[in-house]
């Protein structure tokens, strides 16, 4: 359970990254 959730955030993580990349670009 811990580990799916660590996991979770973690994508959740890089996709906000992403997301800022992103806003930064443009």
């Amino acid at each position: 359970m811990t580990s799916l959730l660590k996991s979770l955030m973690k994508v959740k993580h890089q996709s906000e990254k992403r997301y800022n990349i992103t806003l930064n670009f443009y």
